[in-house]
């Protein structure tokens, strides 16, 4: 199968974008002076889309979700939901972290529950809320886990409380960071076909951060490389249909090129990064 990576800065828009990350540049002080991470970073994802992000470790890739989430500002930039701009934690923006970090005094329900009634979240009936928790607890196979709590769960079930917790507000843009890297294979792939499952069932806006090159391959729409100077370095668009797990050797050669061109990227990266990559 012959791969294609798509231009850096082109996107047609077929249909209005959900999110939309206009020229963002991040940045830290390092020893009194500011070190920019990320430059002018630009990026449209598509309601149903599920468009995963690699790059080396102190690229700025959690620290974009972090913005995306309305936790940070950045130096400079924008980022719009729907065209309205966004610059503080928004309702229909859910973050799922690379651990669980569930609070061990309350149970599965009460964790994906929480949230549900911060400041910021719009006001729903107690009958609503029920609803939305049972049906999260349904889609990610914990409906007869409800009433454990984390110190009784698995890693594999503690993820899907984490992420039912990301869904239970029926967000339009669900962010995710690293958020299987600790899970082992079978878990792992468990959790990916849920994962496509979700963004399919919503028609969400997903973004993921990984390190792992086959997890970007099995449950992308499209994959996007962060280089070492903080700009985009490629992007791919898979063509291959969902599922993916029995179809990997299909995709070898638009994965040779993600490694290629991730190596070439590299010499653009400080010394002191390290590269966590699953190659």
């Amino acid at each position: 199968m012959k791969s294609r990576i798509l231009p850096e800065i082109s996107f047609i828009k077929i249909i209005m974008n959900t999110l939309e990350i206009h020229n963002i540049s991040l940045g830290y002080k390092q020893n009194g002076s500011l070190k920019t991470i990320l430059h002018d970073f630009n990026l449209h994802i598509q309601a149903g889309e599920l468009v995963s992000l690699l790059g080396a470790s102190g690229v700025g890739k959690s620290s974009l979700l972090r913005v995306l989430a309305g936790l940070n500002q950045p130096l400079s930039g924008s980022v719009s939901l729907f065209g309205e701009k966004l610059t503080k934690p928004h309702p229909r923006v859910g973050l799922v972290f690379q651990s669980a970090a569930l609070l061990p005094w309350l149970n599965v329900r009460d964790n994906v529950a929480f949230g549900l009634d911060f400041a910021h979240q719009p006001k729903i009936s107690k009958d609503e809320q029920n609803q939305r928790i049972e049906s999260a607890l349904q889609e990610v196979g914990l409906a007869n886990a409800a009433n454990k709590y984390p110190s009784e769960l698995s890693g594999g079930m503690a993820q899907r409380a984490a992420l039912a917790r990301g869904i239970v507000r029926q967000p339009q843009v669900l962010l995710l960071d690293e958020p299987f890297s600790a899970l082992d294979a079978v878990i792992r792939e468990q959790m990916q076909t849920m994962l496509r499952q979700i963004v399919q069932h919503h028609n969400t806006a997903a973004l993921m951060v990984t390190h792992d090159i086959d997890e970007a391959l099995l449950v992308s729409d499209r994959i996007v490389l962060v280089g070492g100077n903080g700009r985009i370095a490629g992007t791919w668009q898979p063509e291959l249909p969902f599922p993916r797990t029995t179809r990997l050797a299909e995709l070898q050669n638009m994965r040779t090129e993600i490694v290629q061109t991730l190596h070439s990227a590299q010499q653009y990266a400080n010394q002191a990064q390290t590269v966590e990559f699953v190659i």
